[in-house]
């Protein structure tokens, strides 16, 4: 990754970070794209001149288009495009979901994946960059079932995006794979059990797993920079599980998906979107579920 150029969405706050973080420690430049400035900002600051900032709702199609372009021109290219932007979303039961909550979260979870993937590929087209676009998938990317419907969709959606995009772009020796990670813990989980996107989920989360430990931003981002980097080449249209065990469950230990599922959902629906465009746009908030006994 050395001396490349890397665009990142969503990374000023949760997995995003570990990321920036991790592809700048790399040795690549990286344009953190994202609506929270002043956080964005920050860890730009914190990490240095081989990070820069745009603001950018994913939600726009020309705001993602400018950032792309802001980094060609302020980079001098880019080989790495990574659509990490993403919220959980619409919250509920089927038969509750509001409808509109439903289309906002195929808005960014799955739209702006489509345009990341497709302002990035022309770009590297058109520079004949051997380029890499890594998108963030989930673990019901592969198995659904275990998350809000609204979520499961879009991420099963990022997985075809991947997939599709791969074989068009092979030809251009642009390689796409997706990263499909489990419950991490960080803002998103955070906000689900607690309502405090910065509390602590980790210790939540550890109980969940056969080996007893928390899957952490930083597993993802490694995960990240092996798909964006040389070490890959011979890797792409493929969507790569990063869950520390949690879909294989353990003898008689459910996961909290199984036992805690419908009880979240149908008191989290009541409060569906975060409309007020805080600190974490479009996350849901929902009250804190205690763990079952197992």
């Amino acid at each position: 990754m050395q001396d490349k150029v890397c665009l990142v969405t969503g990374g000023a706050s949760g997995l995003g970070v570990a990321i920036v973080t991790a592809v700048v420690e790399a040795g690549a430049k990286v344009v953190i794209a994202d609506i929270q400035m002043d956080r964005a900002l920050r860890l730009a600051d914190k990490l240095g001149p081989a990070a820069r900032v745009t603001e950018c709702d994913v939600r726009e199609e020309s705001q993602i288009e400018d950032a792309i372009n802001f980094t060609r021109t302020t980079c001098g290219g880019l080989d790495c495009m990574v659509n990490n932007a993403g919220v959980l979303g619409a919250l509920g039961p089927i038969t509750e979901m509001d409808t509109a909550e439903f289309d906002a979260t195929l808005q960014v979870d799955l739209r702006s994946v489509f345009l990341g993937t497709k302002h990035a590929a022309k770009v590297m087209k058109a520079n004949g960059t051997r380029g890499t676009i890594v998108n963030m998938g989930s673990v019901c990317s592969v198995r659904c079932g275990l998350d809000p419907v609204a979520y499961e969709v879009a991420k099963v959606g990022v997985k075809a995006i991947t997939e599709g995009a791969a074989c068009e772009l092979a030809p251009d020796r642009i390689r796409v794979n997706c990263v499909a990670p489990g419950a991490v813990a960080g803002p998103m989980v955070s906000t689900l059990i607690s309502g405090d996107p910065d509390g602590d989920s980790a210790a939540f989360l550890k109980d969940f797993t056969p080996g007893g430990e928390p899957l952490l931003p930083e597993n993802i981002a490694s995960t990240v920079l092996y798909l964006a980097s040389d070490m890959s080449k011979g890797v792409t249209g493929h969507t790569v599980i990063v869950d520390n065990g949690w879909l294989l469950g353990i003898g008689g230990r459910p996961t909290p998906n199984t036992s805690l599922r419908m009880p979240m959902l149908n008191e989290a629906g009541k409060l569906g979107l975060n409309k007020d465009q805080g600190q974490f746009p479009g996350f849901a908030k929902a009250e804190y579920y205690k763990k079952p006994e197992l």
